[in-house]
Parts: C-alpha cells; structure tokens; sequence
C-alpha cells in the first residue's frame, strides 16, 4: 500500500468516514467533556496536544489510574482525532458505559480475567524454583485441560500452566522477568482461579482495518484500571496493534498521554494531561517483526512506550514518596510563576530526577526526603499543608491579624447570607452524594475483592461517582418536574380566569405547566453554575480557617514559640537544601542542564533576606525533626487526636 498521510492512497479523513455515526460521536464527546468541566475544578488543562498528527493512523496510550474517567480524559486530549477506545467486552453491556463506547465504535476485548473461574479444591504448595503446583481436592486435568491457560494463586499472581502432571500437580512455565508476583504472600490452603486462553485474531483484524483506514484507536495498554502511584507492567497488544498494521503498510505513530490527577477520586479536584512526541516504529523494528522476531520486536517497541508514558505521567514507588517529590518541586520552583506546559513538565523532571537519584543511593537525598517527609507530618498535626505553610502572611503584626479577621467575616458572611440561596439545590440534590456514597462503598469493595494489583480500589470511585451522579440529576430534574406539574394542575386556583387582559389571562391560566416546564430548564443551571461554585467555595475558605486562626493567635504568643513561625523557617531551610540538591546534581538529570525551565537568576531573585540570612549562616537542618531541638509543636483542639504523627 502506498500510504497517503500514512494510510491507504484515497482514504478519506477519519471524520468523514464516520458517517452516520459522527453525530453519536460528536454527542458522547460533547457530554464526557462537560462532564470533565463540573467533576474537576478547573476541568482538565491539555498540554503538548500539537504532537498529536492531524491524520493517519495513529494510536494512543495512557496509564489508567482511574476506570472510565480516564477515556474521558483521552478523548478530551485526541483533539479533533476521533479515536475508538479497545474496551473490555464485559463494559459493553453496562448501563451508559455500553452505551458510549458504542457511540465511540469502539473495539470490545474480551479479557482473559473476565472469564476466570474458580477452581475446584485449595492450594497447598507453591515451588517456585520447580515450578509446581500441589494442590488438595483439585481436578487440575479438567479444570486447566486447555493448552495455554493461566492459574491466579490468591495473593501470589498468575502463572502460565505448562503442563498437567495429575489431578493435584502441574507445572507452570517460567514467569517473565517483569512479571508482578508476590510468592512472599501464598497461603496454604489458599483459592485459585483458572484464567482461560483466549484467541484476538477479530479483535487485532478490526483495528489493522481501523489503522489502514487512516483511523485512530485509544488504549490503556496496562490491561486494567488501579489506584498505585506507579506504572503496572505494560501489556505487548498494543505493540502487536502498532506493529502488525505497519507491517501491511500502514505508517503507524503512536502518542503517549500522560494522565495526571490531584487526588484522582476527589470531586471538584485537578487533572491534566500532558502528550509525548510521537513514536513512529523503525523499518528496521517492522521488518524484524515480519521475519518473525516478533517478541523481541515489541519488547523493543514496548520499552519506547514505556519511556514515553513515564516521561509524561507523574508516579513514584508509594504515595509517601510521590507526596515528598512533588513537595521537594513546590519548594524548588518556590513561588515562581510557571504557565501549565512548564508546571508539568517541572513534575515530570522531578519524577524522572526521583528515579535516577533513588537508583543511586545518594543518602544526601534520601536524608532530604526524610527531613521533608518529616516536615509534612508537622504540617499535618497542626491542621496545615505546605502551601498554607509557604503563604503564611508575617505573625504577630497588626496587618496580619486584621487580613486574617476580614478573611474570617467573609467566611462567615458567605455561610449566612450566600449559602442559604444554595441551600434550596443542596437539599433537593441531596440524594445524590448519599446514594453516591453507598455505590461508592460497595463498588471499591467489589473492585477490591476480584483484584490483585489495586490497593484501595479507588481508581473506581471517580467512575462511580460521575456515573450514578449524571443518572441520578437526570432522573431527579424530571421526578422533580413530574411532582411540580402534578401538584401546580391539583392545586393551582387560577387555571380559569376571566376579565383580565389576553397576557395576564393566558400566564394566569397556563402557569400550571410554565412553571414547572421553567424549573426543568433553570434548576440544572442554578444547580451547575451556582450550587457547585457556592458549595467549593465554602469548602474551600473552611479549609483555610486553621491558617486563619493561627494567625490571629500569633499575636499572643512570641516569635520562637510559635509552631506554625517554627513550621515557616523549617520550610525555608528545606527550600535551600532542595535547590543547593538539584544544582549539584542536575547534570545527572539528561537535558536539565540545558533545558532548566527555572534559570538561576528567577530562583534568587525569589530568596527573601530571612532566607539570604539563614543561607549565610549555614543553619539548613530542620529544627523540628531535631531531637534535641528545645522547639515543642503544641497541639490545636483539631489536631489532638492526631498523636502518632
């Protein structure tokens, strides 16, 4: 094939094939994306999404920490690409998630874990230098009778049946080097499942047709959704998807989509997305794949993918890790202002940083990150975080005791007199966060139970709640709107009225269904546009009142003796340490040195003369992790019970 833009010659664009089509695809992006703009505060920010091409076969890939959300995410940052998403089979027979992935013609997988059973009998030993299975009870010889089924071990992973030795012993193939499995965590008398073989020879046709047609498919080549700070092993599909159309000619490039969310499953939360350069696979990886190398082909490929995802997504080992990481950036980049793009892009470096140095053992570092951790841990016994710690006004001045007053009267003002205009959609809406909330509950657990790499289960809790949350405001706008009309027709007096002039007559006499025919039209915007913002807002200056109420007290109490002033000058001298860490060692960083997104002379002019003071002097070591420190931290009435921090 000849490959115009990268397809077959005289393939029309991808929108133009759509067909009838584009209008059930045009709605279902229409709704993801205002679906976006209310559930995350300031919808979802795209950055880099120039790299994605304007045509020809293209696929995306993105990490999937959070279920459905994440392909509204993807589908925001395609742009004007219309990309049809590989989803499991399963979903397309939920409610509403079958029906929009079938609005976005995407290609239903049906995954080998959703055909898992369980297993007759219990494990009783695990070999893995031997690589055996003992069991009790078992009926291995049926049970694992197909050829290339795989076996979960309850708490262990997944292992590739070899060959059945009898009813109560096989042999498993050697795991593959990446493969997560934790032989540590196997009990005796443990369950198991028996995971069949699965052939996808339709599901790889459909998306090589898709492909040479000039068509653009999304992918979350981790396999499933899960809440971990870090990558899971990525799946080898999506190099066959990539290499196997390019092998018929098509000219494949592949964009990674950095997903990265600000506490993913929180309402009213952050998110962006950030898009590598694209990856177009060699001629020299395309005929390798053709002469039949084919897993060292897209082992290659799939390490460019991985590269790619990591290079745009923000993860680290554990939460404690990437909370000190993104804390040590907030304090590198110290308030200097940086537009989305940079933002990211300075996260990201910092990620990247983490993974070098961690290799590295540098115990100057992991002092560092111990020390900010640590620092983290004081913030939080005094009901503070290290922003409201880095925005803290000067203590003890009248200037500040007066800002903080005024802050907490407006406070105060908005609970009394603007929250009670909310108050009427608050308690009409109110079914919806209490249902929201047992749907919530019940579906981690559920999650939870039939996984083995999630850890909370709340990658599904934004899914569920955007999703009973979108059903459950339509169906009470109509039961509202049904219940009005029926009680305006029962009890309103004026349905027949005479001797007036023909406007009055006819508002008079149709104000039985005008009215609520008005409350189905304004009570979603009055609910959207006014309810959510009154609402986040409240949250927010709550949230903000332990900042507020420290700075009204430190009027009282000296300088030194000050937990949160303590809490400030621990802050600069770990600010310091960060920046003093990074220029020394940014060379170890590629391409830091010679792209530093923050120049030297912005990071100076950003030193405050306390902090010149405390540089000159050489005091740089956290006073409060200090055990001999005669510096105590008082604990607030919120925070007593807040003891083993």
């Amino acid at each position: 094939p000849a490959g115009q833009r990268g397809g077959r010659q005289g393939q029309p664009a991808e929108g133009a094939r759509l067909g009838a089509m584009g209008c059930g695809y045009g709605f279902a992006r229409f709704a993801m994306t205002h679906v976006l703009s209310v559930f995350f505060g300031n919808g979802v920010e795209i950055v880099n999404q120039d790299n994605i091409p304007d045509d020809g076969p293209l696929i995306l890939v993105g990490p999937h920490f959070n279920q459905f959300v994440d392909a509204m995410v993807m589908l925001k940052a395609a742009g004007k690409r219309r990309p049809g998403f590989i989803i499991a089979e399963k979903s397309m027979h939920r409610p509403v998630i079958g029906d929009f992935a079938k609005m976005l013609n995407s290609v239903p997988v049906i995954r080998p874990q959703d055909k898992a059973v369980p297993g007759a009998g219990t494990i009783l030993d695990l070999d893995m230098k031997e690589r055996v299975i003992r069991g009790s009870d078992t009926k291995f010889t049926k049970d694992c009778a197909q050829k290339g089924c795989q076996v979960t071990v309850k708490g262990v992973g997944q292992f590739v049946v070899d060959e059945v030795v009898s009813d109560t012993e096989l042999r498993f193939k050697q795991p593959l080097e990446d493969a997560e499995l934790t032989p540590d965590r196997f009990e005796t008398g443990g369950s198991f499942k028996v995971v069949p073989k699965i052939s996808q020879d339709e599901v790889f046709e459909a998306v090589y047709q898709r492909l040479l047609s000039n068509g653009s498919i999304a992918i979350f080549p981790e396999g499933g959704s899960h809440d971990r700070t870090d990558l899971l092993p990525l799946k080898a599909g999506v190099t066959l998807m990539a290499l196997g159309a390019a092998a018929r000619g098509a000219k494949v490039k592949i964009c990674a989509v950095g997903i990265n969310y600000f506490s993913a499953h929180v309402f009213r939360s952050n998110a962006f997305a950030d898009i590598s350069r694209p990856i177009e696979p060699s001629p020299e990886l395309i005929e390798r794949f053709t002469n039949g190398d084919k897993r060292a082909a897209c082992g290659e490929l799939l390490e460019e993918i991985r590269v790619a995802l990591n290079s745009v997504t923000m993860h680290a080992p554990n939460y404690d890790t990437l909370k000190a990481v993104r804390t040590a950036r907030r304090m590198y980049q110290n308030g200097v202002e940086l537009d989305t793009k940079d933002y990211l892009r300075l996260n990201n470096r910092f990620m990247q940083a983490n993974e070098i140095w961690q290799e590295k053992n540098d115990p100057v570092y992991h002092h560092l990150l111990n020390d900010i951790h640590l620092y983290l841990k004081y913030c939080w016994v005094q009901g503070l975080t290290d922003k409201q710690v880095r925005d803290l006004p000067p203590l003890g001045t009248f200037k500040t005791l007066a800002i903080a007053w005024l802050e907490i009267f407006k406070t105060f003002f908005i609970v009394l007199f603007v929250l009670p205009l909310a108050l009427p959609g608050l308690i009409l809406n109110l079914p919806i966060p209490l249902r929201v909330n047992c749907v919530v509950r019940r579906e981690m657990a559920k999650a939870l139970a039939g996984s083995s790499v999630k850890v909370a289960a709340r990658d599904v809790a934004a899914s569920q709640k955007v999703i009973v949350g979108a059903t459950l405001v339509a169906t009470l706008m109509i039961l509202y709107t049904v219940l009005g009309l029926v009680l305006m027709f029962v009890f309103w007096p004026f349905k027949e009225v005479e001797g007036k002039p023909p406007a009055h007559e006819f508002f008079a006499e149709n104000a039985w269904w005008i009215a609520p025919l008005v409350f189905l039209i304004v009570f979603p915007l009055y609910t959207f546009f006014f309810v959510v913002r009154v609402g986040g807002s409240v949250s927010r200056r709550v949230r903000h009142l332990p900042a507020l109420f420290i700075c009204v007290a430190s009027v009282c109490k000296s300088a030194h003796k000050n937990p949160a002033e303590a809490l400030r000058q621990d802050r600069k001298r770990l600010v310091l340490r960060v920046q003093e860490f990074v220029e020394n060692n940014l060379d170890a960083i590629p391409g830091w040195a010679d792209d530093r997104i923050i120049s030297q002379d912005m990071i100076a002019k950003r030193r405050s003369d306390d902090t010149l003071k405390l540089m000159e002097s050489g005091d740089l070591m956290p006073h409060l992790t200090d055990s001999e420190s005669s510096i105590s931290l008082p604990m607030t009435s919120s925070a007593a019970t807040r003891k083993e921090a």
